[in-house]
């Protein structure tokens, strides 16, 4: 018996074989061997095959599976493993783009072909043709391997302009939006607001006409009366802003002392 997709997936790691090979050593194998009813390789459980070859097991779980097409076949693989493996969006998205990405395009053109190139028209679904699978590639990626619109467009961008690029989400060294974008997308909430220029001659006249307004209404400090509360408020309020002005100015006093020292 040989691998059916050897290349598929990274392989595992030296800790992680070790890991998987005490585990079999102890209970035996949990998760049955699958392989390909047409060719009798195995589809999925490299691994475990060949830790039972190691340690002289002979007696594990075996499934044979049968698939429309290689492309059905190829992508059941690869799902066991993601849902397996520990495996970030990004390569999740990269791999779902890898092995399930050009069947969907060849299925998107014949739908237009079919549809006499016009995009308007829409395709009837029937039980094999889920209504989702007239949607665009993305959509469809992102449906089947359960991650983000957003992330299966950048990884989708980064394997059209830079396949290096591409093979570094694979084995998760960076992530599909900081390889298409050159760092990750930001929400409205996260962009930084620029920083207010002030000229400080304009502080300091506006300053000096909040002393002016606050002098002429000083008299309702001396005698309060009910009529004159929105006066006492305005009073209240001058106040607060000339000690905000009066902080702004010396800030930048004592700024500019420390960088001339």
């Amino acid at each position: 018996m040989k691998p059916l997709y050897p290349d598929l997936l990274p392989s595992l790691s030296t800790d992680e074989y070790d890991k998987l090979k005490i585990d079999i050593a102890t209970r035996g194998v949990q998760v049955a061997i699958q392989i390909d009813a047409e060719t009798g390789d195995i589809l999925d459980g490299w691994n475990r095959y060949s830790i039972c070859q190691e340690l002289g097991i002979a007696d594990f779980p075996i499934e044979s599976k049968t698939f429309v097409n290689e492309a059905e076949k190829k992508w059941h693989a690869v799902s066991l493993n993601i849902n397996r493996r520990q495996l970030n969006k990004s390569q999740i998205a990269a791999y779902g783009l890898m092995y399930y990405g050009p069947v969907e395009e060849a299925e998107a053109k014949e739908r237009q072909i079919a549809s006499g190139g016009d995009h308007s028209k829409s395709v009837v679904p029937t039980s094999a043709q889920p209504v989702l699978d007239t949607g665009r590639v993305v959509e469809i990626v992102a449906h089947k391997v359960g991650t983000g619109k957003s992330t299966v467009a950048a990884a989708k961008k980064v394997m059209k302009e830079s396949p290096e690029m591409f093979d570094r989400i694979l084995k998760g060294e960076i992530t599909a939006e900081k390889a298409a974008y050159g760092r990750p997308k930001r929400g409205k909430k996260a962009q930084r607001k620029k920083p207010i220029n002030l000229d400080m001659e304009c502080v300091k006249k506006l300053l000096v006409h909040i002393r002016r307004r606050r002098k002429e209404n000083n008299d309702v400090k001396r005698g309060w009366q009910p009529e004159a509360s929105s006066k006492m408020k305005m009073v209240v309020l001058l106040d607060e802003i000339e000690r905000e002005l009066q902080n702004l100015i010396n800030g930048t006093v004592e700024n500019s002392v420390a960088m001339a020292g």
